[in-house]
C-alpha cells in the first residue's frame, strides 16, 4: 500500500534544488516583472514569452508544509512495514530521496490503453507530481522533455494526442498579469480508461484464490463419525 506520509520529495527537478533550500532566483532577476539580473527595477520590463512562475513558487511553499506535517506525522506498524520492504528493494537513500506510486494495471496495459513510450513517459512525470486527490500537477512542458529527453514540441504534441485520446485533460491558466502559469493536468478519463481491466484482473484474481480453495477442499480427508452398536 503507497501512502502520501512516505513521499519525502526533498528535490524537485524543475527547480534545481531541495525544495526551501534557496529562493527561486539567486540572482537579483526577477522574471515575474520582466527584469534581468543587473538591470534597473525602474527599467521599462522586457518583453519576453509567457513565464511560468506562479505554480513553482506555490509548489515552494506547499512542500515545505508537507515536509513539516511528514515529519510530525506519526507512522503506523503497517506502514512502517510497507516502507522497510520497499527500502530493502531500492535501498533507504533512494527511499528517502522521493518515491512515487502508479496503478500496476496501467503499466501492464499501455498498449491496450494506446499509451507509446513517450506517452508513458509523460504520464509518469506528471504522476510523480501528483500529491493529493485535490491538488493536480502542474510541471512546466520545458521541466517534463527535459527528464524525460525530448524536445518540449514533442511533450506538446504527444500531451494533445492524449487529450484527443480523453486519457488526459490539460487546464490552461492565463489569468495572471505576469503571464502564464503552468499548465494543470488531470488523470480522470485515464482511470476510466484503465477501470475495465483493474476490474478483470481483480475478477481473475479472485476465480484463481476460489479454484485454490476447492482444491484444498478436496485434498482434505473427509472424516465421518460412525455409531457402533453392541
Amino acid at each position: 500500500m503507497i501512502l502520501d506520509a512516505f513521499v519525502l520529495v526533498t528535490e524537485r527537478p524543475d527547480l534545481g534544488a531541495p525544495s526551501g533550500a534557496r529562493s527561486l532566483h539567486q540572482d537579483s532577476s526577477d522574471p515575474r516583472l520582466g527584469i534581468r539580473a543587473g538591470a534597473s527595477p525602474h527599467a521599462p520590463p522586457e518583453q519576453t514569452a509567457p513565464i511560468e512562475v506562479g505554480a513553482a513558487q506555490a509548489d515552494i511553499r506547499l512542500n515545505r508544509t508537507r515536509v513539516s506535517t511528514m515529519t510530525n506525522t506519526a507512522i503506523k506498524p503497517a506502514e512502517a512495514e510497507a516502507l522497510r520492504k520497499n527500502e530493502a528493494k531500492w535501498t533507504k537513500p533512494l527511499m528517502a530521496a522521493g518515491w512515487n506510486a502508479i496503478p500496476s494495471i496501467i503499466i501492464e496495459k499501455q498498449e491496450a490503453l494506446g499509451l507509446d513510450a513517450i506517452d508513458m513517459n509523460i504520464v509518469l512525470h506528471l504522476s510523480n507530481y501528483w500529491w493529493h486527490a485535490d491538488n493536480l500537477p502542474c510541471p512546466s512542458v520545458a521541466t517534463i522533455a527535459k527528464a524525460i529527453g525530448v524536445k518540449p514540441r514533442t511533450v506538446q504534441k504527444r500531451v494533445a494526442a492524449l487529450q484527443a485520446l480523453g486519457l488526459l485533460t490539460r487546464t490552461e491558466r492565463r489569468n495572471t498579469r505576469y503571464g502564464s502559469d503552468t499548465n494543470l493536468y488531470s488523470f480522470e478519463g485515464l482511470i476510466a480508461a484503465a477501470a475495465p481491466f483493474a476490474e478483470e484482473k481483480l475478477a481473475e484474481r479472485e476465480k484463481r484464490d476460489a479454484d485454490e480453495r476447492d482444491r484444498i477442499a478436496r485434498k482434505k480427508p473427509r472424516l465421518q463419525l460412525v455409531k457402533t452398536t453392541e
